[in-house]
C-alpha cells in the first residue's frame, strides 16, 4: 500500500534516538525467519509511541520476506478483523485459518479501542494461540506495552491469556522503540 511497498530496513531513518536499536531488532527478527533459525524467539512484539516507524520496519520485513519468496501476511489488526468478518461463518473460519496457517504474519497497529469486545479478542487469541503452538513467525506492532503500566492500557488488561503467550522468552521477544514521534518534529 502507498509507500509501505518501498519500505526498507537501509531507507528507515535511524538518526532519532532509539531509531536505530528498533531497525536492528526487527531487521534481527526477519533474518532469523529467513535462516530459519530454531534457536531465535518465532515472534517479535515492537510497541511504542505513535508515529516513531513502527510501521515502516514492519513493512521493511514485509517485503524482505516476500522478496526471498517467504509467504507473509502484512495486515493492520482492523483490516484482519474486516477480513474475518466480511462474509458467513464458513468464510469466517476459512480466514482465521489461513491466518492461522501462514508462514508469517505481520499485525500492524494493534489499538486499546480493538480489544474491548469479545468477538475481536476471541478471533485474535485463536489466531495467535495457533501460531504460539506451532511457533510460527509473527510480528505484532502496537502502542500497548504487554504489561507493567500502572496508569497507561496495556494488553495484560484486555486480555491476559495472550499477554501471557507475549512474554513467553522463548517465543516471543517484546521490543520497546522508544525514539519520538517524527510526525511532531516536521511541525
Amino acid at each position: 500500500r502507498g509507500e509501505l511497498v518501498k519500505a526498507t530496513f537501509a531507507s528507515y531513518d535511524t538518526t532519532p534516538p532509539g531509531a536505530q536499536a528498533a531497525r536492528d531488532a526487527v531487521r534481527s527478527w526477519a533474518g532469523s525467519v529467513y535462516l530459519a533459525r530454531g534457536d531465535a524467539a518465532p515472534w517479535l512484539y515492537l510497541h511504542g509511541p505513535n508515529g516513531n516507524g513502527k510501521t515502516h520496519l514492519a513493512a521493511a520485513a514485509t517485503n524482505g520476506l516476500t522478496g526471498e519468496n517467504i509467504a507473509t501476511v502484512f495486515t493492520t489488526y482492523p483490516e484482519l478483523l474486516g477480513l474475518v468478518s466480511r462474509n458467513g461463518y464458513q468464510d469466517q473460519e476459512s480466514a482465521i485459518a489461513v491466518l492461522q496457517q501462514v508462514p508469517v504474519l505481520i499485525i500492524d497497529d494493534l489499538r486499546a479501542e480493538d480489544l474491548t469486545n469479545d468477538w475481536k479478542l476471541t478471533v485474535l487469541f485463536r489466531i495467535l494461540d495457533a501460531r504460539y503452538v506451532s511457533r510460527a513467525a509473527t510480528l505484532i506492532v502496537s502502542n500497548l506495552p504487554v504489561a507493567g503500566q500502572q496508569r497507561e492500557p496495556c494488553i495484560a488488561d484486555f486480555e491476559p491469556r495472550i499477554a501471557s503467550r507475549l512474554q513467553d522468552r522463548r517465543v516471543c521477544r517484546i521490543f520497546t522503540h522508544t525514539a519520538p514521534d517524527y510526525r511532531k518534529a516536521q511541525h
